[in-house]
């Protein structure tokens, strides 16, 4: 990095990240970091970008990524640097890159191919020859990324590595196998543990043994990430499940999703003073939202986790088995069970199928009334005929939940999604969210709604995430910060794509730097891989660093 030229950005309005008002300078970027910070900077032998008109901000942090696949695919990650990320946090709902072991490795495959759209694309074209996290984060950075990455160990996958993809607790020397786990990859880097428990496998898990795994984390200092067993009917004691574990545990949380789903729309109120009243009794806790609806997912999330055991094959033959179907529709408890047994089939869009593609767009509501048939059996029929290869999206979060949730002190905001490109191993994956959701957000609550002032919502997005993931020399404008930038038109900036047809990148993110390099110049991505893999800084047992300092992977 340090053999690149000097930068200068010149007429450019500052927004330092720290949530204090935006102000005039120019910036030089010397070796990867930020220089100067004032007017008149001399521009000699310099490559100069002129930003007139145009605002300057660190980079954003997506705090919840899924993109531990798809950059193996597509390192350039097209549609997250063409929004403005410089750094991208994964491993998320119990998901992450290792430790797999060999042996349950096809276990977990058809396990991922079942939770979200992405995965099923990225998950039979990805090369799984390593078995650790920091085998994983080895192979990632072999390649070279154009942003940067920092991840979590998912517990669904430290699950799956000991006992494979099944619906019973761990014995006693297998608990302490995966505890085993959870610390090495602690001291090769993770920022600390995440669950999925809304969805199979992570459903299978119960308190006692997420909070074993949780005290490991906790002697390290690091954080308990929970994307929740329940997101609206029952969604207080989920959380504060979540609450009590991180207690526990002596862990840092971060609540996942916390915009309520459908069954608890209005609970917004309610479940911000459960995490101000924790955070008054001492507890490091914060949450993450996101926009009305979710990404992409397969419609085999309307599987409990037993329809899984055996592998593809199997769980096509219990689609077909009346007794099978029966236990699935009365046992199913996953992400749309509320919205499902509300009779709510409306609210569920199809988004991609191979053999059916007429039903793209469409909602199961409107097709099974079409076909004359009940719309739990379609949706299962069409699951056989597409061998799970569905996907939908469901529009059942509350907008005025979601603006509450947004505009809390204490959230992050998230993607949830993966990274993207309309051409390539992933040309098939249709997220509106993966290409667009910060502009859209720019756009609505900052420019439109004025729900959030640009310096509101940089601070959210850029020292905030930095302050709670460690990142003390990212997240912000100083001088001798990463220069992790993005240099928007706050008139300008605006999504392009749609839900229908989301593979479209945004318009007003001119410029966005890594690590003092330009990836993005004038809305086109340079094809740059100068982004490194981030380590927790949180390797030692029983250290718990106060304001722990990261590292990157030598």
């Amino acid at each position: 990095m340090s053999d690149n030229p000097d930068i200068v950005i010149t007429g450019g309005r500052i927004v330092d990240g720290t949530g204090a008002p935006s102000f005039e300078a120019d910036l030089r970027i010397s070796g990867g970091k930020i220089a100067e910070v004032r007017r008149g900077i001399s521009t000699a032998g310099a490559r100069v970008i002129k930003a007139d008109g145009l605002y300057v901000a660190p980079g954003f942090i997506d705090t919840h990524s899924h993109a531990d696949l798809t950059l193996m695919l597509n390192p350039q990650a097209d549609s997250m640097v063409r929004q403005g990320f410089t750094t991208s946090i994964i491993g998320l709902c119990g998901i992450s890159g290792g430790p797999v072991s060999k042996e349950k490795l096809s276990d977990w495959k058809a396990a991922l191919s079942g939770v979200v759209a992405h995965y099923a694309v990225s998950v039979p074209q990805v090369s799984w020859n390593w078995e650790s996290l920091g085998g994983y984060l080895k192979e990632l950075k072999k390649g070279g990324i154009s942003l940067n990455v920092g991840t979590f160990v998912g517990a669904s996958t430290v699950r799956t590595s000991v006992i494979g993809v099944t619906n019973r607790e761990p014995t006693k020397d297998e608990l302490e196998k995966m505890k085993g786990l959870v610390e090495q990859s602690m001291k090769e880097g993770a920022f600390g543990l995440t669950v999925g428990l809304d969805f199979a496998p992570g459903n299978a898990a119960k308190k006692e043994e997420i909070l074993e795994l949780s005290k490991v984390v906790g002697d390290y200092g690091g954080l308990y990430c929970s994307h929740q067993r329940n997101g609206s009917d029952k969604l207080e004691d989920a959380t504060r499940e979540s609450i009590e574990i991180a207690d526990e545990s002596g862990s840092r949380l971060i609540i996942s999703h916390m915009v309520p789903k459908m069954g608890g729309w209005g609970k917004g109120p309610g479940l911000i003073k459960m995490v101000e009243d924790a955070r008054a009794r001492g507890m490091d806790v914060v949450f993450d939202d996101y926009y009305e609806t979710g990404s992409p997912v397969s419609l085999l999330t309307l599987l409990p986790a037993w329809a899984f055991e055996g592998g593809t094959d199997a769980m096509l033959d219990r689609l077909s088995d009346p007794g099978s179907r029966e236990r699935i529709k009365k046992e199913f408890t996953g992400p749309l069970a509320t919205v499902v047994r509300s009779g709510r089939w409306d609210l569920i869009t199809v988004t991609s199928a191979n053999k059916n593609k007429e039903f793209v767009g469409r909602t199961i509501a409107d097709i099974s009334t079409e076909k004359g048939k009940d719309p739990w059996d379609f949706a299962l029929d069409l699951l056989a005929e597409e061998r799970g290869t569905v996907e939908f999206v469901t529009f059942f979060r509350s907008a005025e939940d979601a603006k509450l949730m947004i505009t809390h002190p204490y959230s992050l905001i998230e993607t949830d999604t993966c990274t993207a490109a309309p051409y390539g191993p992933l040309a098939k994956l249709k997220d509106f969210k993966a290409y667009n959701l910060y502009p859209k957000l720019l756009r609505t609550y900052v420019r439109e709604q004025k729900l959030l002032t640009l310096e509101e919502f940089v601070r959210k997005t850029t020292s905030f995430p930095a302050q709670v993931f460690g990142l003390k020399d990212r997240g912000v404008i100083r001088e001798g910060a990463w220069a992790d930038l993005v240099i928007l038109d706050p008139v300008r900036v605006s999504e392009t794509g749609t839900f229908a047809d989301p593979a479209h990148y945004p318009v007003g993110i001119e410029y966005v730097l890594v690590n003092g390099v330009l990836v993005v110049d004038q809305e086109k991505h340079t094809g740059a891989l100068p982004g490194v893999v981030l380590l927790s800084g949180l390797g030692r047992k029983g250290h718990r660093p106060v304001d722990p300092a990261h590292t990157a992977l030598a």
